[in-house]
């Protein structure tokens, strides 16, 4: 549930200052003193008032977060509350915590809700032994009964623990609480979403920022060939899914759909159990697991699960860089329905400044036919890479005055 609630914060030396919650977590220093110190999170306990929009804060709440980099507290609504602020970096869905003040999970204080889902909710916490700020994920309330949720949350922290790679976040703990319920506690990371990414580079219709994405893009491919050779399938990419680090990284994010397969095709059974116990938005459709439109062909048909869906589910987040949408978007029926009339426009035909070859890397990723499709994570992410470097793609037939003008272009290089 997004806020309206700004944090009015009061620095020792007598200044006031007004954010509102985008800049919770952000690091700034006092006009007045000079003294750094961070926005503070939003919490219950920070604002005794429930029923007022905003809160106050002073030196009391603040929590030491000395590597997050500094921005000007000028420009960001002091004392007269103006508007002019500076672009933000990531944007964060906050809701009010039900306790009446931060709660403790064990070692870790929690301090705000940073988001929610269908199952899950993710907190920032304080690890009062190491002292530091990390991510807590645990169960919503409605669903915390619920022996299905509660294993599908043990075994997201299994699964992603057992990921080591470095555009996985590591899971550093799998704990449960006084009442034997589990959560897992994550390292804290900061960046922006594939799906912000994409928002922008359209907005400026960038060559160099399109090319910083589809880096990015081949680093989300070696993450899931990585999974893939370790027998796990993620089953739920999406822009959404796939974050860009403020220091370089690209990390794929939410593997609470994934799982291990042993065989070539592994029949999916949980899809029934979670239809059966949730009613609202979640990251289903009917009786198979995943968002709408990022769901394989094959998969929607016979409810398997293989790595060839995963590479399915790239070939769409490559549609959605390229183009802003997806090629079912408009479409008022089922996936399977979609899937079985429509026919999927190459990215070229949608807007026809993309590339020709990049058009065809998007086409041969998201083929209904398997075996059209690329072998791999690792070889759809090469056919990306060499377009890049103005090499020949596999998944495109040049003409002889393509290959000729290609040839050129590479030896002004």
């Amino acid at each position: 549930m997004k806020m309206s609630t700004q944090i009015i914060y009061t620095c020792s030396c007598g200044k006031r200052f007004t954010y509102s919650l985008k800049y919770a977590g952000r690091r700034t220093q006092c006009v007045g003193c000079k003294k750094e110190y961070t926005v503070p999170e939003y919490s219950d306990e920070t604002t005794p008032n429930m029923q007022s929009d905003d809160f106050e804060i002073s030196d009391d709440f603040l929590i030491s977060d000395t590597d997050m980099p500094l921005f000007n507290s000028d420009t960001v609504g002091l004392e007269d509350d103006s508007n002019s602020v500076p672009p933000l970096k990531m944007k964060v869905e906050y809701e009010k915590n039900t306790s009446s003040k931060i709660r403790q999970l064990n070692n870790y204080r929690v301090i705000s809700v940073l988001s929610r889902g269908g199952m899950g909710r993710v907190s920032l916490a304080q690890d009062t032994i190491l002292e530091r700020l990390v991510v807590v994920k645990e169960i919503r309330s409605k669903y915390i009964k619920s022996s299905t949720f509660r294993g599908r949350l043990v075994q997201e922290a299994k699964i992603t623990g057992f990921l080591d790679h470095p555009g996985i976040v590591p899971v550093y703990a799998l704990e449960t609480d006084e009442s034997g319920y589990p959560f897992y506690v994550m390292r804290r990371i900061r960046g922006i979403s594939f799906e912000e990414a994409i928002e922008q580079y359209h907005k400026e219709k960038n060559k160099a920022r399109l090319k910083d994405i589809l880096r990015r893009f081949i680093d989300v491919c070696q993450v899931i060939a990585y999974a893939h050779n370790e027998r796990v399938i993620h089953r739920d990419i999406k822009p959404s899914n796939l974050m860009i680090g403020d220091f370089g990284a690209t990390f794929v994010l939410d593997w609470g759909l994934a799982k291990k397969f042993i065989e070539q095709k592994d029949i999916d059974a949980l899809s029934s159990e979670i239809e059966s116990q949730v009613h609202e938005h979640f990251t289903q459709v009917n009786t198979r697991v995943g968002t709408k439109w990022y769901k394989a062909p094959e998969y929607l048909k016979t409810g398997e699960s293989h790595p060839t869906n995963d590479i399915y589910a790239l070939g769409m987040v490559l549609y959605k860089i390229l183009t802003k949408k997806l090629p079912y978007d408009d479409s008022q029926m089922s996936e399977k329905q979609a899937l079985a009339i429509a026919k999927a426009k190459p990215p070229h035909d949608v807007m026809q400044t993309i590339p020709k070859p990049l058009s065809a890397i998007c086409m041969k990723a998201i083929a209904r036919d398997v075996l059209m499709r690329y072998k791999s994570a690792l070889h759809l992410a090469d056919d990306v890479q060499k377009w890049l470097e103005n090499e020949p793609v596999s998944a495109y037939q040049y003409t002889l005055t393509e290959k000729v003008k290609q040839y050129f272009s590479r030896k002004k290089k």
